[in-house]
């Protein structure tokens, strides 16, 4: 089943016919933009409160200004989560897993994914300070996005917000998602097991590589990798919508189960259209920077937010990384 929130009103969503044409095809690129790092089956959120209901998987919801979404109007920020819940758990109220900042310049065809270490210790606007992961469950997905851009000046007008049970089921309809691996990773506990170079991954390998944490520049490089995982998908996604019709569209359908949403049709269409803008040639997949730190006997990633400001001055009028990403710590 599949429902929307329009006008704050629960609604069935209808499947898009097999040959939905551009519009699923666009649609589906705008999911993808969300499909993070540890999960898919995720949650399009605009920052309004989800009424009191079972948790979908999926829900689009509008942030209240959402300007400046056609073509040449300015970059698009999206705000990407992977929440940490568990099967029966709210995604939108459980720790993020994974936090990106994801800008798209439709004017340019360039975009830039901005990852935050998940122990990354910040001010939380009215929590005080706290490992960035705890946003989401102290506010929801409304005070990770205060939060960001609390530290960046960057305002995401929406947040996807994705379970971990999505990843897997997507990547596997999909046929698989080929990944550019960077390093030999083997790790018991998350199950990553892959060698340098091209990996053709199902969904549980995909998983198991934006999960691992136990390497060198530890969640930092982790960041990356769910960014190196975004960004496969987006690929391989652009790539499929030229060559196979239809492709997309089933994509589309699968993502949209259990989907809410109360943002104008004619303003999806538009957002989606930003997404087809995308040039994986013209992507930059970044980290913020930083290093690692204890607060008391915990141990936390501290921000270099002087760094940072800088970047994120750079990427901000549109979404381009002029001077290139932060370089990641060694450690």
């Amino acid at each position: 089943m599949r429902t929307s929130l329009i006008g704050g009103r629960p609604r069935r969503l209808r499947p898009l016919a097999p040959r939905a044409g551009a519009l699923g095809r666009l649609l589906a690129v705008v999911a993808v933009l969300g499909l993070l790092a540890g999960a898919a089956g995720g949650v399009l959120v605009a920052l309004a409160p989800v009424p009191a209901r079972a948790t979908p998987l999926r829900a689009l919801l509008h942030n209240g200004y959402a300007q400046g979404i056609d073509s040449g109007s300015g970059p698009v920020w999206l705000l990407a989560l992977g929440s940490d819940a568990r099967p029966g758990e709210d995604i939108l109220h459980e720790r993020s897993d994974s936090i990106h900042l994801i800008g798209v310049n439709p004017a340019t065809g360039a975009a830039t994914l901005l990852g935050f270490p998940r122990d990354s210790y910040v001010n939380i606007p009215g929590v005080g300070f706290d490992k960035i992961n705890a946003a989401l469950s102290s506010g929801g997905p409304e005070l990770v996005a205060r939060t960001v851009e609390t530290i960046t000046g960057i305002h995401a007008q929406y947040v996807f917000i994705t379970s971990f049970d999505g990843l897997t089921n997507m990547v596997d309809r999909m046929g698989g998602v080929t990944v550019n691996v960077d390093i030999s990773m083997h790790d018991d506990l998350s199950g990553a097991d892959f060698e340098p170079g091209p990996n053709t991954m199902t969904g549980g390998q995909a998983l198991a590589f934006s999960r691992d944490r136990h390497l060198q520049s530890g969640d930092f490089l982790r960041s990356k990798h769910q960014g190196d995982l975004l960004m496969a998908v987006l690929t391989q996604t652009l790539g499929e919508t030229k060559q196979k019709r239809g492709r997309v569209e089933q994509v589309l359908n699968f993502l949209l189960d259990d989907t809410v949403t109360d943002v104008p049709p004619s303003e999806v269409y538009r957002l989606a259209r930003v997404a087809m803008t995308v040039d994986p040639g013209k992507i930059s997949n970044c980290v913020a920077p930083g290093g690692v730190g204890a607060a008391g006997t915990a141990s936390i990633v501290v921000i270099d937010q002087a760094s940072l400001g800088v970047f994120a001055d750079d990427i901000r009028p549109d979404a381009t990384a002029d001077e290139g990403c932060p370089g990641l710590p060694n450690f």
